[in-house]
């Protein structure tokens, strides 16, 4: 499991008064595709959409996302 994955349990697993607490994680690392901050950042949100997309509580990392988009 990578960071988002820990997140995410973690998150869902802490004791939160009055109800159950989830996210979705959007997650990019720095490498040849996402040189620049701006790419980053846009790589990062593009994985958080796709982690909305495909439900609850999960991660995705931008690495991990179609290359067909």
């Amino acid at each position: 499991r990578h960071f988002g994955d820990e997140l995410c349990h973690a998150i869902a697993h802490a004791p939160w008064p009055n109800r159950s607490v989830t996210i979705s994680a959007g997650v990019a690392t720095l490498n040849s595709d996402c040189a620049t901050p701006d790419s980053l950042i846009r790589a990062a949100d593009d994985a958080l959409y796709d982690s909305k997309h495909n439900g609850r509580n999960r991660s995705t990392h931008a690495n991990s996302r179609s290359k067909a988009a």
